[in-house]
């Protein structure tokens, strides 16, 4: 009996430990159209020790303008060296691929590895997709991560909601 519940409990937790490792998207909800917003790349460790990240991701350059990527406080807070390069520039249009390492040791808690900013372009739903991920440990060793997939960004069409005087709201009815 006693072997069959830890038969279950193997099965049962066994595929989510091994999922627990994953890049993903942070947050997924909608925005106004022309608005400037960031989202999150996080890095779920689950206590391994990593080292570097490298990822490529796609999204619809048609709805969404990349302004800029920046390094996350996964980094900036780990008070360690580190390495982040953006090659989005060298990538086509619609593309996001970054490279960073920890540059004297390794990071094993869960955090903010990156910070996409981005401006809505046009009312739509842009997919955000991961086409490759490379999470090193200390020797060079690949680290099998997950990656989120799903992740979708929205612009809604909305009511500007930036503060404007009495005599900007007449004009609009003049």
């Amino acid at each position: 009996m006693v072997a069959c519940l830890l038969m279950l409990f193997v099965f049962i937790l066994g595929p989510s430990l091994a999922d627990a490792q994953q890049l993903a998207m942070n947050p997924q909800h909608a925005y106004p159209v022309d608005w400037n917003f960031t989202v999150e790349l996080t890095l779920e460790c689950a206590g391994q020790a990593v080292k570097g990240v490298e990822t490529n991701l796609t999204f619809d350059s048609s709805i969404l303008q990349l302004d800029d990527v920046t390094p996350g406080p996964w980094f900036t807070g780990s008070g360690q060296d580190f390495f982040f390069f953006d090659y989005t520039d060298l990538e086509p249009q619609g593309n996001i691929h970054v490279a960073s390492s920890v540059l004297d040791g390794t990071l094993d808690q869960d955090g903010v590895f990156a910070v996409l900013h981005f401006t809505g372009l046009v009312p739509g739903t842009s997919p955000v997709d991961f086409t490759e991920v490379d999470v090193r440990d200390e020797n060079n060793g690949v680290l099998v991560f997950g990656r989120s997939i799903g992740n979708l960004i929205t612009l809604d069409p909305a009511i500007d909601v930036r503060p404007y005087r009495f005599g900007h709201l007449k004009a609009v009815y003049r």
